[in-house]
């Protein structure tokens, strides 16, 4: 059995004498602890009220405030700002989506008809046709045409005055197409205007790329017609691509049509519009062109010579020659014929003598004389030398031309009304 620790330090014994350890004070439990609980019974509480609380305890803490209570005005504040930002949010992204959705398909088609309704006049630059005529032509409102093209393998300048089809080629072309006369006897070189029959372009540029003819076929595509649109860059422009069933349409951010694609009829061309001076000047080329057709041979009649008589009247200074001609397929209408005339040396092929040129108007297939005077150094030289004993041939050409100056004048003033 072990015997109790020593008293702690600074123990007076309690009144009555000396006792350790302290009566009722459990063997080996310190004075001043409290007696352990007991199973069962309810633990006292920690102290007493109004008892101090044991050293290095905090003492007991006044109550915190209750919770400040926010106005009605704050609280409408907030949900009111809170209430703004999302409606500004809301905004700015409909406004996004506005200008980048703002107009269907066909709404853009419809605006950009509108926009291509105002021109006098169009650049287009691609294909045309089942022909496949190439290259940049120009189109005004009425339905004229002209430009640089490439059309069945050939280089050449076309003009279609809505009704009339004319092409400027070279020698080697008309070769082919002007049959009643050997186009190297003619007067000049290089390219010449000549005019062909119209069915040979079987497309009408009248009839489908005028700035009307093009705004008609955007106002006709439909939702229903309408497959696909997206976004791209033409020529360095943000454009709409719109495709429907009948063709592609690419449409810039400002309603301008920049490009057409067609399936029925065939054609794709690049398109610029031209309205006020800008049209001025694709009016007044087509006006400087026209006026080049007064030399315009004319593939649809047919010119020929008759009967060739001259130099009755020879002498020193000139040998008159006289050309009878007449011209079909002009049927009741009058044409206008360039006579060509020269005179060689003793036969067909020999020496060139002396030439000249004239015209001639036919009506129907009514024959006409027409005549001119060769002269000229080669032609003195001969005479002086033969006095005619030898012979001299008298040729001539005639071929039947497009116009005459009063249908050249007509067509020309129907330019102002462009």
């Amino acid at each position: 059995m072990s015997s109790p620790p020593p008293p702690p330090p600074g123990w007076n014994p309690p009144p009555g004498g000396p006792s350790w350890p302290p009566p009722d004070q459990p063997h080996g439990q310190q004075p001043g602890t409290p007696p352990p609980f007991q199973p069962g019974t309810t633990p006292p509480p920690f102290a007493a009220p109004g008892t101090p609380p044991p050293f290095g305890l905090p003492g007991p803490q006044p109550p915190l405030p209750p919770p400040r209570r926010a106005g009605a005005g704050t609280t409408v504040a907030i949900l009111l700002g809170g209430g703004l930002v999302v409606v500004l949010i809301l905004a700015a992204a409909f406004v996004v989506l506005l200008n980048k959705e703002d107009k269907t398909p066909t709404e853009r088609l419809a605006a950009a008809a509108r926009s291509l309704g105002t021109a006098r006049a169009l650049t287009l630059q691609g294909t045309f046709g089942t022909e496949r005529i190439s290259g940049q032509v120009q189109v005004t409102s009425s339905g004229r045409v002209t430009g640089p093209v490439t059309w069945q393998g050939r280089r050449m300048t076309l003009l279609n005055t809505g009704e009339e089809l004319f092409v400027k080629a070279d020698r080697s072309y008309w070769a082919q197409h002007l049959r009643s006369t050997n186009v190297n006897d003619l007067p000049g070189n290089g390219e010449q205007w000549g005019k062909l029959s119209s069915d040979r372009l079987t497309f009408s540029f009248k009839q489908h790329l005028t700035p009307a003819a093009l705004a008609a076929k955007m106002r006709s595509v439909t939702k229903a017609t309408v497959r696909s649109d997206t976004e791209t860059v033409l020529r360095g422009r943000a454009a709409v691509k719109i495709t429907t069933l009948t063709g592609t349409f690419y449409v810039s951010e400002d309603d301008r049509l920049l490009r057409v694609e067609s399936v029925v009829p065939y054609f794709n061309a690049d398109v610029t519009a031209h309205s006020g001076s800008d049209a001025d000047a694709v009016i007044g080329r087509l006006r400087s062109l026209v006026g080049e057709l007064k030399d315009a041979w004319d593939t649809t009649r047919t010119s020929r010579p008759q009967k060739i008589e001259g130099c009755k009247n020879g002498n020193a200074s000139g040998c008159t020659v006289r050309v009878r001609l007449w011209t079909s397929g002009a049927g009741s209408e009058s044409t206008q014929v360039s006579v060509y005339v020269w005179i060689t040396e003793t036969t067909r092929t020999g020496r060139r003598l002396g030439e000249c040129s004239t015209t001639a108007t036919t009506t129907g297939l009514e024959s006409v004389w027409a005549e001119c005077r060769v002269s000229g150094a080669q032609w003195s030289d001969f005479y002086r030398r033969t006095k005619l004993r030898k012979p001299a041939w008298m040729q001539a050409r005639v071929v039947a031309m497009a116009f005459t100056p009063g249908r050249l004048q007509e067509l020309q003033s129907a330019l102002d009304r462009e």
